[in-house]
C-alpha cells in the first residue's frame, strides 16, 4: 500500500509516495506504532524527543564572584 502511494504519514498527514523513503514509526512512549511515516518525518520527531531528554538533563549551574 505505501508504494502505491495510498498510506498517509500520521506526522504530516501527505500521502507517502511510491518510491519515497518511510520508516515503520512509534507512538509515543514506544507504546506501539503509528505506521509508516515519511522518513524526514520520523527521523524529526525523534530528534525532537532526543533533544528535549538531553536539554531536560542540563543541570544549570550559577555562579557567584
Amino acid at each position: 500500500m505505501v508504494e502505491a502511494g495510498m498510506v498517509r504519514c500520521p506526522r504530516c498527514g501527505q500521502f507517502i509516495e511510491g518510491g519515497e523513503r518511510w520508516e515503520l514509526d512509534h507512538a509515543p512512549g514506544k507504546r506501539g506504532y503509528l505506521g509508516p511515516s515519511h522518513f524526514r518525518c520520523n527521523r524529526s520527531a525523534g530528534g525532537k524527543i532526543g533533544a528535549a531528554i538531553t536539554n531536560g538533563k542540563r543541570r544549570r549551574v550559577s555562579r557567584i564572584w
